[in-house]
């Protein structure tokens, strides 16, 4: 059941809901049906095309194969801090961050914007929520999950909110999957609220997966990542623990495929929804903490340093150095630049 704006809305699903705001008063979330029942494309779509299948993995070897995980895990070493670009001001976690129009939006307990071109991260009044955790965008609104296990709508056209759901868990992670909204939660596993219904549906995997810390969307499935990474199927079957990827420490996905980078320092990937994963490369001996991907490189953080792998041709390299702090976030804009989100330090970029 969605309740908005305090009224439960039976049978109506999320786009009905979303609906029946248009006619209330301006702090609703307002938008139209269509809106969500197709989402919007990002406003600067990728340049590179990343095409399924055996190509990107040409350059695979057949001896490159991943040591068995035993559980070893080094600290990232801090390289000496380095000077980068002051765009954006303002010393915040940045672990998440979603697009609108020309602002950039970040979630640190509460709801924060910035202009694209340059600026200082300023709070959205409208958003008075001081639990947020998680944030996505279909290109035109804002989806925010909280620690109570909320699950909200910002529209920033109206600056309106509204209540989408309710999941039980504190909300690690949302994305806008084919056709409703995929949350990771802390205690419940993934759940999706599908646009045509609203109502909360939870996903099936493994038992051992229900700390769900950080979801991607594959081509069939969501995958979520704890002690390793699991498959929730959309269509409701159960899904099962990825293979070989023990002491998985980050995500993405990219066009339904998925890379996976581990506390050893390896990364994988899987074009076929997590039945099969391949080694791409061992980068460094310490924990890969965040992925970043346009389909033609994939970036990985590292302590405060960042590294990149050719998926063409398979060459790695350490690509920037140096960051005042821990990389916590990495995201290709405009096909030229790579944010930077950090630990307490803010957003930065480096150009590619």
């Amino acid at each position: 059941m969605v309740r908005l704006l305090g009224w439960p809305l039976v049978g109506l699903g999320l786009v009905g809901a979303i609906a029946a705001c248009q006619a209330a008063p301006p702090d609703a979330f307002r938008t139209s049906p269509p809106d969500l029942a197709r989402p919007a494309a990002p406003e600067v779509p990728p340049p590179a095309e990343f095409v399924p299948g055996p190509a990107p993995l040409a350059f695979a070897r057949a001896d490159q194969t991943r040591p068995p995980w035993h559980g070893q895990r080094e600290i990232a070493g801090m390289a000496p801090v380095r000077s980068y670009p002051a765009t954006y001001h303002g010393d915040l976690d940045v672990s998440q961050l979603a697009m609108v129009g020309q602002n950039l939006y970040t979630v640190d307990g509460a709801l924060y914007q910035v202009p694209v071109a340059s600026g200082s991260w300023q709070p959205v009044s409208a958003v008075r929520r001081q639990d947020l955790t998680a944030l996505a965008s279909d290109g035109e609104h804002l989806f925010l999950g909280t620690r109570a296990g909320d699950l909200v709508g910002y529209d920033p056209r109206y600056q309106s909110v509204g209540q989408l759901g309710q999941l039980g868990s504190g909300v690690s992670a949302v994305r806008v999957g084919p056709s409703g909204l995929v949350a990771g939660t802390l205690g419940a596993g993934v759940v999706e609220v599908p646009f045509k219904t609203g109502s909360s549906c939870p996903l099936q995997s493994d038992p051992a997966a229900r700390q769900v810390l950080d979801v991607a969307i594959g081509k069939k499935v969501a995958y979520s990542l704890g002690d390793r990474v699991y498959t929730w199927p959309l269509d409701g079957t159960p899904g099962h623990a990825v293979p070989g990827t023990e002491g998985a420490t980050s995500l993405t996905s990219y066009q339904g495929n998925l890379f996976v980078g581990t506390a050893d320092g390896w990364l994988l990937c899987s074009q076929d929804d997590g039945n099969t994963v391949y080694p791409l490369a061992d980068v460094q001996p310490t924990p890969l903490s965040v992925l970043g991907t346009d389909g033609a490189w994939l970036y990985a953080g590292s302590g405060n340093s960042t590294y990149m792998l050719n998926l063409k041709n398979g060459a790695t390299s350490l690509c920037h150095p140096g960051f005042a702090a821990p990389v916590t976030n990495l995201t290709v804009l405009n096909g030229a630049e790579v944010l930077v989100g950090t630990q307490g330090k803010g957003l930065t970029w480096m150009p590619r």
